[in-house]
């Protein structure tokens, strides 16, 4: 029995590593309770050992029973804990954020990963709303979106029920206000919130996957700003005061760079970091060809120092999740691709259906075919590397 600890499920597959969450006065705390003595012990043998050694662990198989969870609330100076009923159904707690009023929001997930519901309790008596419900086939890919307007109650949320991961505006009762966001192509990641100037600050892309970018969108409604413009891979913090942001940019021929930039002028008015970095190596060639059934799909190249025909290595993660392409700093110091590429082999990445960063829809072809449709995605990068004369 563990209190104030994320569970092994939450940390490894639902990237939550909390398990306690303080009030925004700091009088309450918001605990989950874990009970594993229902999950078998899994001993793992370290065979490399020279000598017999065994790890043990509690580990939850699939289909099998999950650890036990709790979510309770009690105050800072002790006393009785009111626990919050998630009902009796198999489900996860997949994230707990407290709102502006005092209400704990719940995001709690069905255990075939199709429905998320977003819960309000009364940590006075444990009962629950329902805000919002969505459901999502072939699954749904949880988020850290969720941001409350203290002076209205009102949130932000996002959701991939277009395709595409985009922005909302919901009233305090889960009424939707408006969308914020919408086109093909998705607000990945909510940075910030500026509670006066109501503009809702994220990351994502609107050109090109190959890219993230920072943009802002007005909780009022109009179009999102771009405010990052080098081509590359953003990633950003903003001034408590927002008058400006930590930029933390690179690209295939940029290595990382940190600097403070101006949010009204863009300007760089200190740097941070800027890596001086010298590698004997060359950053691989973007591309992107169409399948014979007409999808678009990038690939990266790593040419071998020798000219003509060359056997060719494909390096494939296949999905769902990590990409494999894009314009960062990581392709280019991709040593073990570098390094084949220096003994005479052609290196392939191709991102498949069913890769990250492009929205559900282009995820979703994977679900229950894994090596079909990624497979044959691969297979056709192979024959399209052949008419750059490899």
């Amino acid at each position: 029995m563990t209190n104030g600890l994320a569970e092994f499920i939450a940390q490894e597959e639902l990237d939550r590593l909390s398990g306690y969450w303080p009030s925004p006065r700091g009088n309450m705390v918001a605990f989950e309770q874990v009970d594993e003595s229902n999950i078998p012990v899994f001993p793992i043998v370290h065979q490399a050992k020279p000598a017999l050694e065994i790890e043990e662990h509690r580990y939850p198989f699939a289909g099998a029973e999950n650890a036990r969870v709790k979510l309770g609330v009690v105050s800072v100076e002790g006393g009785t804990t009111t626990w919050m009923d998630l009902g009796n159904d198999e489900g996860y707690l997949a994230r707990v954020d407290w709102h502006s009023d005092g209400r704990l929001l719940v995001q709690w997930l069905s255990r075939d990963w199709t429905r998320v519901e977003l819960r309000a309790y009364g940590v006075g008596g444990g009962a629950d709303r329902v805000l919002l419900e969505e459901t999502l086939h072939p699954w749904i890919n949880l988020h850290d979106d969720l941001r409350v307007v203290e002076s209205t109650g009102e949130f932000t949320w996002s959701s991939e029920r277009s395709g595409f991961r985009h922005l909302y505006l919901y009233g305090p009762d889960g009424t939707l206000i408006r969308q914020l966001t919408r086109g093909e192509w998705p607000a990945e990641a909510t940075v910030a919130l500026d509670q006066k100037g109501r503009q809702l600050y994220f990351v994502g892309w609107q050109e090109t996957p190959l890219e993230r970018q920072l943009f802002r969108v007005s909780l009022d409604g109009g179009e999102p700003e771009r405010l990052t413009r080098a081509p590359g891979m953003h990633g950003a913090v903003v001034a408590p005061d927002f008058s400006s942001y930590v930029d933390a940019w690179d690209s295939r021929t940029d290595p990382p760079n940190i600097n403070v930039v101006g949010m009204t002028d863009r300007r760089s008015t200190v740097s941070i970091h800027s890596a001086d970095v010298s590698v004997d190596v060359s950053p691989p060639e973007l591309h992107s060809f169409r399948t014979s059934d007409g999808v678009e799909l990038h690939a990266a190249v790593y040419r071998p120092t020798v000219s003509g025909r060359a056997p060719v290595i494909v390096s494939v993660y296949g999905g769902p999740g990590p990409q494999m392409v894009n314009d960062s700093w990581a392709q280019t110091v991709d040593l073990r691709a570098q390094m084949l590429a220096q003994h005479g082999f052609v290196v392939l990445k191709v991102d498949n259906r069913g890769s990250a960063r492009r929205g559900l829809a282009f995820e979703a072809p994977i679900a229950r075919r894994f090596g079909q449709i990624e497979v044959r995605d691969q297979v056709e990068g192979v024959r399209w590397l052949e008419t750059l004369g490899f």
